[in-house]
């Protein structure tokens, strides 16, 4: 074989290998990043890709017509196939000039530029107690956007998602977004954060993402076993410890000698009341648990099954907790079985929006409740869900300011010390959880606010 011979043959099977390879690159590639998310592999970059190896493969089309005889040339040699070739990179050409503009155009800003922070919190079933609650997140939600406005929208993209109290769909937000690249999470409500933050680093290995790992910052959460980790799993709320051992404190200063209960049967009303327990000296008579969604004439039975049948010397104070509407239910069972005692109840009570509908039931019992210990007086404290939710988005945005593009401090580091203004002097465990100091309130504390 003449070196005439073997240059032409080089050539031609040089050809083919680049046209397979040029042609199958791309859709590979794009393929690649629509199964598995890649953050890092922009469309645009395939584009632009696929437009170089176009062009390249024309170029190796000339010089492969000018080494390979005439009688000789095979398909991809042909002038059809030069038509077909220059039409495929023509769309190339197309799409990239499409998508640059939408990549620098003047009033656009890539999405990929944005830090994405989903928030998920309840929001499906209106009727349901935690509906309430997250109404009151929201609130919460609009306020911090009210304060910072777009010097933080323009940076980060908030999304906030419902996770209808439930882990399963908590755990399927998780899976998607970490797939596509947030890498920040908040989840409100113990009923869901007990078990989430159990499973969260056993949900991110079935995950595929890139760098540092996804963290969670978990709020309106006042369950005492959340799990928690350094630089993974947080929460920033007012915690059940707290709640329990400052009512219980109170009620040994009253000299309550006697006490039973009425809680949510979930996570939050069980921790609630074991921390009561725990730190109550006096006679405690089991009491009872009611369903998530109880209303009135369901609590209302269950009081005359257990309440009723515990005699009053030993029910001095009834220690409550629930969340939204739950709370008024309980109240107005109670007074409808002509149930009395000293109330005792969770932060739950504080909100005014919730002891506004049980007003006159209210004015008929002693009743006391928690709040968090603000160092000075402000009218705009009164509601510790609306607030705990605006404080922890501030808290988690200034500390992704802080760690991005800081390669000596961690995450850690920075949201415990983040500046956020809140009226409280904060304190940390050991496991890096929040400790919110609280005090009692009596209801003419209320009274003395209108």
């Amino acid at each position: 074989m003449t070196s005439s011979n073997k240059q032409s043959v080089f050539w031609e099977n040089a050809h083919k290998i680049y046209i397979v390879f040029s042609l199958a690159i791309s859709p590979l590639l794009s393929f690649t990043k629509y199964q598995f998310g890649f953050p890092s592999l922009e469309y645009f970059d395939l584009s632009l890709m696929a437009l170089i190896l176009l062009i390249i493969g024309l170029v190796f089309f000339l010089i492969s017509k000018k080494n390979i005889g005439i009688g000789k040339q095979p398909f991809y040699l042909r002038k059809w196939f030069l038509f077909l070739y220059s039409f495929i990179t023509l769309c190339a050409f197309a799409n990239f000039v499409f998508l640059i503009g939408g990549k620098y155009g003047p009033n656009n800003v890539s999405p990929q530029l944005k830090t994405r922070i989903v928030i998920m919190l309840p929001l499906g079933d209106v009727i349901k107690p935690a509906y309430q609650d997250g109404m009151r997140q929201m609130y919460g939600y609009a306020e911090f956007l009210n304060d910072y406005n777009t010097r933080y929208t323009e940076e980060f993209e908030f999304v906030p998602i419902d996770h209808s109290m439930n882990f399963d769909v908590a755990k399927q937000i998780i899976e998607r977004e970490v797939n596509r690249g947030t890498k920040y999470f908040i989840c409100t409500m113990s009923k869901v954060n007990e078990e989430l933050s159990k499973h969260f680093e056993e949900i991110l290995t079935r995950c595929k993402f890139s760098g540092q790992k996804p963290i969670l910052i978990l709020t309106v959460t006042s369950y005492p076993k959340v799990t928690l980790k350094q630089n993974l799993i947080y929460r920033f709320y007012i915690r059940s410890q707290e709640e329990g051992k400052c009512l219980a404190d109170l009620a040994t200063e009253k000299n309550i000698n006697s006490a039973t209960y009425i809680v949510v049967n979930d996570p939050y009303g069980k921790g609630a009341v074991e921390e009561f327990k725990k730190n109550w000296n006096g006679k405690f008579t089991e009491g009872i648990k009611v369903e998530f969604g109880s209303g009135v004439d369901d609590i209302s039975d269950q009081i005359k099954k257990q309440l009723k049948t515990i005699p009053e010397k030993d029910r001095q104070a009834i220690f409550i907790a629930h969340y939204g509407n739950g709370i008024d239910n309980i109240i107005k069972a109670l007074n409808r079985d002509k149930i009395k005692g000293i109330i005792l109840a969770t932060s739950t009570l504080s909100i005014p929006d919730w002891q506004q509908p049980i007003q006159s039931i209210l004015k008929t019992y002693d009743w006391y409740t928690c709040i968090p210990d603000y160092k000075s007086i402000d009218k705009n404290q009164d509601d510790v869900i609306k607030n705990f939710t605006t404080h922890t988005l501030k808290r988690l945005v200034q500390t992704i300011n802080l760690t991005k593009g800081n390669n000596e401090t961690t995450f850690d580091e920075n949201w415990k010390k983040a500046e956020v203004y809140i009226n409280l002097k904060i304190t940390w465990d050991t496991n890096g959880d929040a400790i919110i100091p609280m005090k009692a309130v009596h209801k003419t504390d209320f009274n003395e606010k209108k």
